[in-house]
């Protein structure tokens, strides 16, 4: 909390916790309940003070509302801030923490307040000893096998290393082997005598040498970690695979999203997003969702699940089909039945190398073409997958429209004007702007 000017002597900090359930009933018992305060905290008061002796504690409304409040103090001397440590524990529903100054006659001077996000899903102390067994320790040392058998550039990169990760002792012992897989073995052998400032500084380089490795392995590692936690799913809320579904889908919600003229303000009035911010998200769906997207490298974690939430109330039906996974993934047999023009010139020297394009067109027929480039999509990543998505999507938006709509059934025998016909109709419904304003 930033001050403009020290406040009048006396005046305090209140920290507040809130059942977001109650949060009215909670403001009303707020003030009766100051008028009560110990300097004891009870055993199980949600919220406590760590290292300050004039800390004093309130409960108010049947627990409606609990907090501690700590007297104002000016910062020391060449510091900018005073910390004081809040210790929260644990509660098995949604909480708001709200930190007041307030006078000595109980005017607030400034207020702010943030939500708690508690994970709450059985098994979470299971998934997270698997996602540490899974990652191993440090990037370098998780992928040494990897790292090993294809970094280049070894020549590079240890001149780099010198001085910082290696001395030069280790620089000549490692310079005697001839290739760069060899120098790499000789190097990762020093690993376990490092710190982490010398793995990081490895890392960079690595990431400075050899980008598309690096890039391709926590590409992995994201796929590896979705699979982690889909085999712990359950009715309760999973933070992390709320996070993936905003951050891994982004080509399909921005395509396919609806009503983001409510989106965005539910964004503003959380503070997710500034007033300014939302001035500037103007046009169709699909220009709002790309503008929020731009904005999302700044968000914390916290923010992404607001996004997540809020198209789940407006968008509930997109939220469902991508827990299935990617639209490609989804829909591979439809699209291989479906695609009247194989996008292969729109995928040729990126997704796809010279020798997988020359051999996509000895393919007799486009079935027989899609089904020998959904072999290859088995081993892509998730851009790769978007840009063909974004491929089908430009070659083929008939068939692209009606599977993103969710109504394909069994349209075996159905035929091209046909699809075009629904595909016209699905996109009449696809309005921008909800009819209503929800109530959040």
């Amino acid at each position: 909390m930033k001050v403009s000017s020290p406040p009048p002597p006396g005046s305090v900090i209140c920290a507040m916790v809130v059942d977001k359930r109650h949060v009215a009933a909670a403001v009303k018992s707020l003030e009766m309940a100051m008028k009560h305060r110990t300097s004891a905290a009870p055993p199980e008061h949600p919220i406590q003070v760590e290292g300050n002796q004039d800390a004093q504690y309130f409960s108010g409304g049947e627990t409606l509302c609990q907090g501690v409040t700590v007297p104002y103090e000016r910062p020391k001397v060449g510091s900018t801030y005073t910390t004081i440590l809040f210790v929260h524990r644990y509660r098995q529903h949604p909480l708001l923490i709200v930190i007041t100054l307030q006078s000595p006659d109980g005017q607030i001077l400034g207020r702010g307040s943030f939500e708690v996000l508690v994970s709450c899903i059985p098994g979470s102390d299971q998934m997270r000893d698997e996602e540490q067994a899974l990652e191993g320790g440090h990037f370098v040392e998780r992928h040494q096998k990897q790292l090993i058998e294809k970094v280049s550039g070894m020549d590079i990169i240890l001149p780099r290393l010198l001085r910082f990760v290696l001395n030069d002792d280790d620089y000549r012992r490692i310079r005697t082997e001839q290739t760069d897989a060899g120098m790499m073995a000789k190097l990762l052998e020093l690993m376990p005598g490092w710190g982490k400032a010398q793995k990081d500084e490895l890392y960079r380089e690595l990431i400075a040498t050899n980008g598309p490795l690096i890039r391709a392995l926590k590409e992995e590692e994201e796929e590896s970690r979705l699979q982690v936690y889909e085999a712990h799913a359950s009715p309760f809320i999973n933070y992390e695979l709320r996070e993936y579904l905003v951050e891994g889908h982004q080509e399909e919600l921005i395509r396919c999203a609806v009503g983001v003229d409510v989106v965005v303000e539910f964004l503003e009035s959380h503070a997710v997003i500034t007033f300014h911010q939302m001035q500037d998200i103007r046009g169709t769906s699909q220009q709002q969702m790309q503008k929020l997207y731009e904005l999302m490298p700044n968000w914390t974690v916290s923010q992404k699940l607001q996004m997540h939430d809020i198209l789940s109330k407006t968008n509930r039906r997109l939220i469902t089909q991508l827990q299935g996974g990617h639209f490609v993934d989804r829909h591979r047999e439809e699209l291989i039945e479906r695609v009247t023009e194989v996008p292969l010139n729109q995928l040729r020297g990126s997704a796809l190398d010279e020798e997988q394009y020359e051999t996509l067109l000895k393919c007799a027929t486009e079935k027989m073409q899609m089904q020998a480039l959904f072999e290859m999509v088995q081993k892509w990543n998730r851009p790769q997958k978007d840009q063909l998505y974004r491929a089908l999507a430009e070659t083929n938006p008939d068939v692209v429209k009606v599977l993103e709509a969710g109504t394909l059934t069994d349209q075996q025998g159905v035929s091209p004007s046909k699809w075009r016909e629904e595909a016209l109709v699905l996109a009449a419904l696809q309005l921008d702007v909800l009819s209503f304003s929800p109530s959040f």
